[in-house]
């Protein structure tokens, strides 16, 4: 009888390393924000559905594209490439693809709350009005964690002159800038901060988008896989056709950010959960098949 437990022990350890052996091998890497790792998430068990192991690695943008280049990674998620990595784009594309629209839509926004009415605020220029600014904090609140969200933001103030108002602006960390908004909203004070898009603040916050006339901020960037070239030819057509399918909105991203920051769902689960609760979409992102 040990005999036979023994065998079949063998048996299935030969079978693992055999599997492990023909397997393939990937590394996804992602930027340091939580939208970006639990997306990551998502791209990284499409891949071990199709049978691949997954290496994930995270850091900031420009290390994450000259690792890409020097294929210290296999895939990025994800790069704005026509706007925030447009220059690690251009300086690495010659050893880059760029594979298709993951979402659309991203951008940097001043908001306001829900409750503050919009026959007073709605565009940007509004906070000037005499009887806004009187009930406005003049703070503007943004995360620190985005460099770029707060040059757009002193670029707005400069512009639209809230800084002759005496509107400045402060930045916090990215936990110290959603706990803001919430104690502030519980005062129910009129306040301004910086959003961006996609976050899990624009569903837990309950905050309202202000228009920007001026068009100071980016109105709308794309979001891409971005694949090393050695990396794409690695994985061979059909799952390059899986790559090329998959597409998530935007709001399904700040969907996945909420439940990892807000409901303190592990990443692993909320990614899992959201394919599994999005059959149709998983199946067609899978159906290319090998040969």
């Amino acid at each position: 009888m040990k005999i036979t437990k023994n065998i079949g022990l063998i048996l299935a350890i030969s079978l693992l390393s055999a599997h492990l052996a023909h397997s393939k091998h990937v590394t996804v890497g992602h930027l340091e924000s939580s939208d970006a790792k639990v997306t990551a998430e998502v791209i990284k068990q499409i891949f071990e559905r199709r049978g691949f192991n997954v290496a994930t690695k995270s850091g900031g943008s420009e290390l994450m594209f000259d690792m890409l280049a020097d294929r210290e990674i296999d895939f990025l998620v994800y790069g704005w490439l026509n706007t925030t990595h447009k220059d690690y784009w251009q300086k690495h594309k010659d050893k880059l693809v760029k594979i298709g629209l993951l979402f659309e839509g991203g951008k940097y926004v001043f908001a306001v709350p829900n409750y503050v009415p919009t026959e007073s605020i709605t565009t940007i220029e509004d906070l000037l009005k005499p009887d806004v600014r009187k009930k406005l904090n003049k703070q503007i609140t943004l995360s620190s964690f985005h460099q770029e969200r707060t040059i757009y933001a002193r670029s707005a103030i400069q512009e639209y002159k809230l800084d002759e108002a005496g509107f400045t602006v402060k930045t916090v960390s990215d936990d110290v800038f959603y706990d803001e908004i919430i104690d502030q909203q519980k005062e129910k004070s009129w306040f301004v901060v910086g959003l961006r898009r996609p976050t899990f603040v624009n569903l837990a916050g309950d905050m309202r988008e202000l228009s920007d006339p001026n068009s100071v901020f980016i109105k709308s960037a794309d979001a891409h896989i971005v694949a090393n070239k050695e990396a794409w030819e690695y994985i061979k057509k059909p799952m390059q056709e899986v790559l090329k399918r998959i597409e998530i909105s935007i709001k399904s991203v700040e969907e996945l950010d909420h439940a990892i920051r807000v409901r303190k769902m592990p990443t692993h689960d909320a990614a899992r959960r959201w394919l599994g609760a999005h059959p149709y979409t998983v199946e067609y992102w899978l159906e290319p098949e090998y040969d």
